[in-house]
């Protein structure tokens, strides 16, 4: 290579070097630019996107400004002047290439060296050293281990500082004003303008729920801030919103119960907001509910509906079918059965739903609605399923109904009533001869068409004629009958067994007419009716084996076979006796001794196959020894009726010593038979009070566990103590639980056996589920920890059993409108608790000072009218279920009651008071209280209503009267007593608090002497009685008489009064009492021939009382 050649290779890198150094002063001049236009534009946009806060923050546009400015030199400094001010040759790209390529091992250094172009080194080694370094760097790009940033992302930064510039610029007209005001005000804010923001503006909410107006001022601080609203007539009412925390700029208002819209705004001081308006929209609600029945095929009834009820009492096994009626279009609903299953219901039409389900067992079920809107009918309201037992019938027999005698040609009208409830097939009269085989007699109702398709206890009459001459029966026969009401496969009830003897008719005759003749030999002993009661208890034995305990059955039938044995034995010995007595054995006497050891054989026959609990088999053998005994009773009544007429006195004396013969024996055995003949009412009676002793026990310990459980609650124990008392009591409440269901279960099984009303069996059953149910509650309650509920539930139960224990000790129950009376009486008397609370809670408020005493005071009684309401809810409930068809209108009513109250969701107010009065916001507590009041104030009017569609007789509005005009007095006496200054304590410190109450109750007995005489509108001179009452006290209230003669006031004009109206009123209700019981008597038609002497006969009886 020579030297022109080694130079051109120099210079071609020192070309590459050169556009190298020239890339880098490009890129970095880009990369500055972009950087220093990207500082300016940022800058300068927050600037205008900031303009508008200068008056909040009036430095903040110049500090912007400044950061801005410093930190655009900054870049100008750094990016731009400094790169260029230290510029870079080619000796420092060459060391750059070489520290990045050490390959290179400085051939590209020493290539370009200066020194070596200007010749000063050998030309050899020279053009070795650029050859090589020339070969090396072909493969090296020069620019790109210079310039290493990427040039796209400045072009990117670059541009989008120019777009950002461009908008500001175009969008100038919005924030140079607030610059201009901001240069031209010296960057002093200015004075901020008032601003009112109300919330929550128009409204669209649920009718009955609450809302909350807020408000929140800034930039001032009114004295006031006003709501101002209207009721929808026009006329706007004010109030003013209080603070909701420590922030006076920052109020609110609450609206509870919001039943109509209405438009409101709010005003501060000069700053009024718009007029906003609250529109309403209803949830869905069940309108009404029908019930199609389709009852099993065992219970004989057809198809049934009811109208707008809801609960369900159907036997098991039927299947109802659902009707509802939404009050608002829905797009689904499903009833919900119990507390899991859920069954989706048919859409019939926007606002008609159906579904069915099978009875199953006790139960409940809910609807649920669902509209468009998302929204639903809660709270959903329960609707019971009361599984009904098919209850045996009932069996009276009318006539003849006990036992008679009767000739062989006569015809004997047999009668009963048999009540059910559902499932009765057959009814049938048994009929048996001595010891034939039994006959079957069915039999029609004489009132069948009168039925009634529903489950209500009817009662249907069975009648027939037994006509004997039929039977071929002789004297000396009898026959037993008993009717049978049959209930499917192997289910009956049978009545009691009736007798008749089949006697000559001179035999009947005579008898009766001889008993006080002188030859007659007093009465004859009754030798069949001891073997007839064993027949009959027999025949008992037989009916309840299957549903008699194990044990009690060998009791009764070692009894009864005992009873067989001693009466065999005991006419027996009067046979041995009366065959070692010779000369007593005339024909008749013999005849008679005969009878009777025939009838000692066929109990000899009886005894073995009753101990071996045969009684079918033996009961043929028992009855042939009644027929043998009822001859050998013929036969002495014939003897009697030969002695009447004067036959010889020697024969009067053998009869004489015969009886006195069985009379002895009878006398042995008369208390054996006596408990075998009262047996079965004795036991009913013991099973009655062994029921009634029970429940008074249970309801004492309900009683303990309740005083205990409230104990609990007033002290202050540790949590760990506190747990265990709550451990011992849910195990006591689960005791008494399971004696209770014991109780219910033994009650049951006695009533099946002993044929017991089964209505009142039912009635007693279903109250002590009911009790059952409450203490499962409560036990429930304390497993959670919550003895206040289940004190609750407790109460519930105690009131349960104690309504039983009434019902067994009175025999009756009370009626719905008794019941409806008393709770309309606890929802009044919770109105007027709420409304004096809400008038305490008022004057706290209205006094400016918080004292908190008064307002834990106030927050217990709100707590002890959320008890008492709790529990008025449980009656009311109670009541609603109570099935009375002929009140229907009122339990509708009822109905409608309760779920309004279950949608004003009263419990949750009450607690939400109790929060805010804990909270010290004594206003809005006041306000919630009030509207609370209402409520109970409204609900206490609609039980008024239902109370418009139920009967009462006149002695019932008597006895009201009576009873309230004792209670009244007794009150006004207890006060009077407390007034009189004998009475009171030294110092006098409670004379005012007790003149107060005085005048109080004056005023409330006005306002109960004016209802007791609208009760009493029929009665004209009873209402004037208490108008008189009225009106005096009216003059007693006005009068300001001293504290003595004002008390004797009293005393004589009004308590002195009550008295005299309380002893008219008993006299009264007595004469109703009697009047009513000669209504009940049976009207005796008198024959026309004897008329005229009973008229003339009262005629004369008048003549002599005027006289």
């Amino acid at each position: 290579m020579d030297q022109s050649n080694i130079y051109r290779t120099q210079s071609r890198l020192y070309r590459k070097i050169n556009a190298a150094i020239h890339r880098w002063r490009r890129n970095t001049a880009l990369k500055g630019i972009a950087i220093v236009l990207a500082i300016f534009a940022v800058g300068i946009g927050l600037i205008a996107l900031l303009s508008s806060t200068w008056t909040t923050a009036p430095y903040l546009i110049p500090g912007i400004a400044v950061v801005t400015i410093i930190l655009f030199l900054m870049a100008i400094f750094r990016f731009i002047i400094l790169p260029f001010r230290h510029d870079i040759s080619a000796e420092h790209i060459a060391q750059l290439l070489e520290s990045e390529h050490p390959e290179l091992e400085d051939r590209l250094i020493t290539a370009m060296d200066s020194s070596i172009r200007r010749g000063g080194v050998d030309i050899y080694w020279l053009k070795k050293i650029v050859a090589q370094a020339s070969e090396r760097t072909n493969n090296i790009s020069f620019e790109k281990a210079v310039n290493r940033s990427n040039p796209v992302v400045w072009y990117a930064l670059l541009a989008t500082a120019f777009a950002v510039l461009l908008s500001v610029v175009f969008f100038k007209t919005q924030w140079t004003p607030h610059i201009t005001q901001m240069v031209h005000s010296d960057f002093k804010a200015p004075q901020p303008l008032p601003e009112l923001y109300v919330a929550p503006g128009d409204h669209r909410m649920m009718r009955g729920a609450g809302l909350r107006v807020t408000a929140t001022v800034k930039n001032y601080v009114p004295s006031d801030i006003m709501l101002y609203y209207d009721n929808g007539d026009s006329t706007w009412q004010s109030v003013i919103m209080p603070p909701q925390g420590s922030d006076q700029a920052d109020v609110g208002y609450a609206f509870f119960d919001v039943q109509k819209e209405f438009d409101y705004y709010v005003k501060a001081e000069s700053k009024i907001s718009d007029i906003f308006h609250v529109s309403l929209y209803d949830a869905p609600q069940i309108k009404q509910i029908d019930l199609t029945y389709n009852y099993p095929s065992y219970t004989k009834l057809k198809t049934h509906s009811e109208k707008d009820v809801g609960d369900v009492w159907a036997p098991i096994g039927t299947r109802v079918t659902v009707h509802a009626l939404s009050s608002v279009p829905v797009i689904q609903a499903e009833l919900i059965l119990g507390d899991e299953q859920s069954i989706d219901m048919t859409m019939k039409t926007d606002t008609t739903i159906q579904a069915s389900f099978v009875v199953k067992g006790d139960s409940f079920y809910k609807i649920r609605l669902e509209t468009a809107d998302g929204l639903d009918n809660s709270p959903l309201a329960e609707y019971f399923i009361r599984a009904l037992k098919n209850q045996p019938p009932a069996i009276t027999v009318l006539r003849p109904n006990r036992d008679i005698q009767a000739t062989m040609l006569e015809e004997i009208p047999v009668k009963a009533d048999i009540s059910d409830d559902f499932g009765m097939q057959d009814a049938v009269l048994v009929v048996q001869v001595n010891s034939r085989d039994e006959q079957e007699i069915k039999l029609q109702s004489t009132d069948a068409k009168a039925l009634k398709n529903d489950l209500t206890y009817q009662t249907q009459e069975f009648s027939t004629l037994l006509y004997l001459e039929d039977l071929n029966v002789k004297p000396g026969d009898f026959l037993s009958y008993y009717f049978r009401a049959e209930e499917g496969k192997d289910k009956a009830t049978v009545s009691d067994m009736y007798y008749i003897e089949i006697s000559n008719f001179d035999n009947i005759y005579k008898v009766a007419t001889s008993a006080g003749s002188g030859g007659g030999g007093g009465n004859a002993p009754q030798f069949a009716k001891l073997q007839k009661d064993i027949i009959t208890a027999a025949n008992k034995l037989l009916q309840n084996k299957n549903v008699m305990p194990a044990e009690e059955y060998t009791i009764n039938l070692e009894s009864l076979f005992k009873t067989q044995v001693d009466v065999r034995t005991s006419i027996e010995s009067i046979v041995q006796r009366a065959k070692l007595r010779g000369r007593m054995l005339q024909q008749e006497q013999n005849r008679i001794v005969d009878a009777l050891a025939d009838a000692v054989a066929a109990m000899k026959l009886a005894e073995p196959r009753i101990e071996n609990d045969s009684l079918e088999t033996a009961m043929p053998h028992m009855r042939i020894a009644y027929h043998h005994l009822i001859k050998a009773d013929v036969l002495v009544r014939e003897r009697q009726i030969s002695n009447s007429r004067g036959h010889g006195q020697g024969g009067a004396q053998n009869q004489r010593e015969l009886t006195r013969l069985f009379q002895d024996e009878l006398e042995k055995m008369k208390s054996k038979y006596e408990t075998l003949q009262q047996g079965d009412n004795e036991q009913v009676q013991q099973d009655n009070d062994e029921a009634l002793r029970r429940i008074q026990e249970l309801a004492r310990r309900q009683n303990q566990l309740n005083q205990a459980n409230q104990r609990l609650a007033q002290q202050n124990l540790a949590e760990e103590e506190k747990q265990r008392e709550i451990k011992k009591l849910q195990r006591q409440q689960e005791e008494i639980n399971k004696d209770t269901q014991e109780l219910m279960q033994q009650m049951a099984e006695n009533n099946a056996q002993k044929q017991q009303n089964a209505e009142q069996s039912a009635q007693s059953s279903n109250e002590l589920r009911k009790a059952s149910q409450a203490m499962n509650r409560a036990t429930q309650k304390l497993q959670k920890a919550q003895p206040q509920n289940a004190l609750a539930n407790g109460r519930e139960a105690l009131d349960r059993l104690r309504k039983l224990e009434e019902s067994l000790q009175q025999m009756q129950q009370d009626g719905l409108r008794d019941e409806l009376q008393k709770l309309q009486k606890q929802m009044e008397t919770l109105a007027q608790s709420q409304k004096d609370l809400t008038e305490s809670t008022k004057r706290s408020a209205g006094s400016g000072r918080l004292d908190s005493t008064a307002i834990a005071e106030n927050r217990e009684r709100q707590e002890s009218i959320r008890d008492k309401y709790e529990s008025t809810l449980d009656e009311l409930d109670k009541i609603s279920q109570n099935r009375d068809n002929e009140q229907a209108e009122a339990k509708r009513e009822l109905k409608q009651v309760q779920r309004d109250l279950a949608r004003k969701n009263l419990e949750e107010h009450m607690k939400q008071a109790e929060s805010l009065l804990e909270k010290n916001q004594v206003q809005e507590a006041e306000r919630l209280m009030d509207s609370i009041h209402k409520s109970l104030a409204s609900a206490n009017q609609d039980l008024n209503k239902a109370m418009q569609g139920l009967k009462k007789s006149s002695d019932q509005e008597l006895q009201k009267a009576l009873n309230e005009t004792k209670a009244l007095r007794s009150k006004l006496e207890d006060l009077l007593a407390q007034n009189n200054p004998e009475n009171r304590p030294a110092g006098g410190s409670g004379s005012e608090k007790s003149t107060e109450k005085l005048q109080e109750e004056l005023w409330k007995s006005r306002q109960q002497f004016r209802e007791l005489s609208n009760l009493l509108s029929k009665n004209p001179e009873m209402r004037e009685h208490f108008r008189d009452l009225e009106n005096a006290t009216n003059g007693i209230v006005r009068q300001t008489l001293p504290g003595s003669q004002r008390l004797d006031l009293i005393e004589a004009q009004l308590v002195y009064k009550m008295k005299l109206i309380e002893a008219e009123l008993q006299a009264q209700l007595h004469i109703e009492n009697e009047l009513e019981a000669v209504q009940n008597l049976e009207t005796v038609s008198i024959p026309q021939e004897y008329r005229d002497l009973v008229e003339e006969y009262f005629r004369n009886l008048s003549s002599t009382k005027r006289k």
